[in-house]
C-alpha cells in the first residue's frame, strides 16, 4: 500500500512539472500572435488534448491485440456525440 502511495505522489509531480513545462512552451509558441491568434492555437491545442486519451487506448488495444477494447472506445465515442 506504501509502494502504491509512493507511485501515486511521484505521478502527481510528474504531471505538475509538465502541465508547468507545456504552460510555458504553449505562452513562447503564441507570444508574437494577435488574440485572435492565440484563441485558435488554444483551440486546436484543446481538440488535439482530448482526442489524445481514445488514441492511446486505440494504440493499447492495437499492441495488446485486444480489438474489443478499440471497438469498445469507439462506440462510446459514437454514443458521447450522440
Amino acid at each position: 500500500m506504501l509502494v502504491l502511495f509512493m507511485r501515486l505522489t511521484l505521478l502527481f509531480f510528474v504531471m505538475a512539472a509538465s502541465t508547468r513545462l507545456v504552460v510555458n512552451s504553449f505562452d513562447k509558441l503564441v507570444s508574437g500572435l494577435t488574440a485572435k491568434g492565440k484563441i485558435a492555437v488554444a483551440a486546436i491545442l484543446v481538440a488535439l488534448s482530448t482526442s489524445l486519451p481514445e488514441l492511446f487506448v486505440t494504440a493499447a488495444s492495437v499492441i495488446e491485440n485486444k480489438p474489443e477494447f478499440a471497438l469498445g472506445e469507439i462506440a462510446r465515442l459514437r454514443i458521447e456525440q450522440v
